[in-house]
């Protein structure tokens, strides 16, 4: 969409590590074109600077497929939003959560969240999450992202509106899914519970950092919960967020998470996450446990490091919604 049309090339070699290493390092399973394009980015910023010809030209490529906005050749471009806030619908008592995410100019980025055009604060994250009331129906969300250039550059992102349904709340099975008062009922390596700097939590102030000893160690963390027989939903959800001193694909730090009957026997593997996972900010993870209905399960966590450089998996909000 820029004159003139053809964009200047960058070379096989240079094109190539760039693929490789956001290929390698940064896609998911659900990575689709936007963020694909995103991540490729970030691969040429971190390999040839913000604002490099590499990244513009990565950029042009992928307007050229109708994937983002093109810019102009040999000139620096700002931070923009490249993912914007969805609208978001959910019951009284849910949790409303509005993410945003940006490129360009200088990372890192500093985020601020608003309702109805009036600051929120604490609200400092790319994500916004919030446990919603009827009263919050039609409010509107928006955030604005600042760069760490000077002078600083920012860029608003669109609004999101909140729709708050009438359906009673569903029941959570999980205590102290938070990890905010202290370490009951949860047991296993419990030390792994509390504030440490480091690490952030994704709500309140405390979490469950399993790793992050860049020596071998194994830990685990897990709680009992009877899932009624009557039960017509049972969603087991967690953040997680993954950072690691590991490079390339190859899977040495795990962290694994079942399904156990009391006796301790692995009823079902849920997922399996390493350090080829790790990723900016929080994931939140999502499973059906109604084939477990009618009995009593620990939904167990279970890190394994290897002998160096660190991995940690840190996890909070952990949540069995059942209905």
């Amino acid at each position: 969409t820029k004159q003139p049309l053809a964009m200047t090339g960058i070379g096989n070699d240079k094109a190539f590590r760039i693929w490789f290493k956001a290929n390698t390092t940064k896609f998911t399973a659900s990575t689709n074109y936007a963020d694909a394009r995103n991540k490729v980015v970030q691969a040429a910023e971190e390999l040839y600077g913000v604002g490099s010809k590499e990244s513009i030209a990565v950029k042009r490529a992928y307007a050229a497929i109708n994937v983002g906005t093109d810019v102009d050749e040999g000139v620096p471009t700002g931070v923009s939003i490249s993912t914007q806030p969805n609208n978001v619908t959910v019951n009284a008592g849910g949790t409303a959560s509005f993410t945003v995410g940006a490129s360009g100019g200088t990372s890192p980025y500093s985020y601020q969240w608003y309702r109805n055009g009036t600051q929120i604060t604490g609200a400092t994250s790319a994500t916004y999450s919030f446990t919603a009331q009827s009263a919050d129906n039609g409010a509107v969300f928006k955030a604005v992202v600042s760069d760490a250039s000077s002078p600083v550059k920012t860029a608003t992102s669109n609004n999101a509106t909140l729709t708050v349904g009438g359906t009673p709340p569903q029941s959570d099975l999980v205590v102290n899914g938070g990890f905010e008062s202290g370490t009951s009922p949860w047991a296993g390596s419990t030390g792994v519970i509390g504030n440490y700097s480091g690490q952030s939590a994704y709500e309140g102030t405390r979490f469950a950092w399993l790793g992050g000893n860049g020596a071998t160690a194994t830990e685990s963390l897990y709680q009992t919960v009877t899932i009624p027989s009557t039960a017509t939903s049972a969603n087991f959800s967690f953040a997680l967020h993954i950072d690691t001193a590991e490079s390339g694909s190859t899977a040495y730090d795990k962290l694994v998470v079942t399904v156990k009957n009391s006796a301790g026997t692995t009823l079902g593997t849920l997922a399996t996450y390493s350090n080829a996972n790790a990723a900016s900010g929080y994931q939140v993870r999502s499973f059906n446990l109604l084939p477990y209905k009618g009995q009593t399960v620990r939904l167990h966590f279970n890190m394994t490091e290897d002998s160096s450089l660190q991995t940690s998996f840190v996890i909070d909000k952990v949540s069995l919604q059942v209905q």
